[in-house]
């Protein structure tokens, strides 16, 4: 799997399908997200806790598009819109991600993301 597969199957099985068990065979451990909260190290449990808390924030995931994903070497860049809707008032919800990752051994070691909530750059 090249590193743009995995990075593909972070956004589809992870994102797109609510698979869990994507944490376990993607992930190296410990991982290391940096965000709008700064830097964290995470071993796999916490990143599952974590993606429960963000399904659960996003609610119901419609649909996960990739709008561009390029791989350089050991790094990929990607460009996300997610749709779901609110699970209290079914209102729409768009996040979109600009996302860096850094792959080693077929697994993301590293991450950088910025999101913009209920933003679609595209207009789709």
């Amino acid at each position: 799997m090249t590193e743009v597969d995995v990075v593909r199957r972070y956004w589809e099985d992870l994102w797109g399908g609510s698979d869990l068990s994507v944490v376990d065979e993607l992930f190296a451990e410990p991982y290391v997200r940096h965000n709008r909260n700064g830097t964290e190290r995470l071993t796999r449990a916490q990143l599952k806790a974590d993606f429960r808390r963000y399904w659960e924030s996003l609610g119901n995931v419609q649909q996960v598009r990739i709008d561009d994903l390029v791989g350089a070497a050991d790094l990929v860049w990607s460009r996300v819109t997610i749709r779901g809707r609110d699970r209290e008032s079914g209102d729409p919800r768009v996040v979109t991600f600009l996302h860096q990752a850094r792959v080693a051994d077929g697994r993301l070691v590293e991450t950088w993301s910025l999101t913009a909530p209920d933003v679609d750059w595209q207009g789709r």
